[in-house]
């Protein structure tokens, strides 16, 4: 079964067309035609779709991988999640407080 995706299209100022797909970040691409543009944009779909398709097999049969999720998964519950600020600490990141808009 294939999928259907949205494509954005637009001509450049120089006269390239650029491709991209919405729903997959990263699926961009250009060509000298609009024609040339979307076929270049079905290649990196499939391209990134193959990529995903391996990665998530390897990991998802990875004991390891799957020791960390469940450990990740009962601390997530036991904590109630980390506060930003404790966030940027253990990523070494400097903290910022969050302002939200009015």
């Amino acid at each position: 079964m294939k999928n259907k995706y949205t494509a954005a299209i637009r001509r450049t100022p120089r006269g390239w067309w650029i491709a991209k797909c919405v729903e997959i970040p990263g699926a961009m691409t250009q060509g000298r035609t609009k024609a040339e543009a979307k076929e270049n944009l079905k290649d990196a779909i499939q391209q990134i779709s193959a990529e995903e398709d391996l990665e998530s097999l390897s990991l998802s049969t990875d004991p390891d991988f799957l020791g960390l999720l469940a450990r990740s998964r009962a601390r997530y519950k036991a904590e109630g999640g980390i506060p930003h600020a404790e966030m940027c600490r253990r990523l070494g990141l400097k903290h910022t407080k969050s302002v939200t808009a009015p």
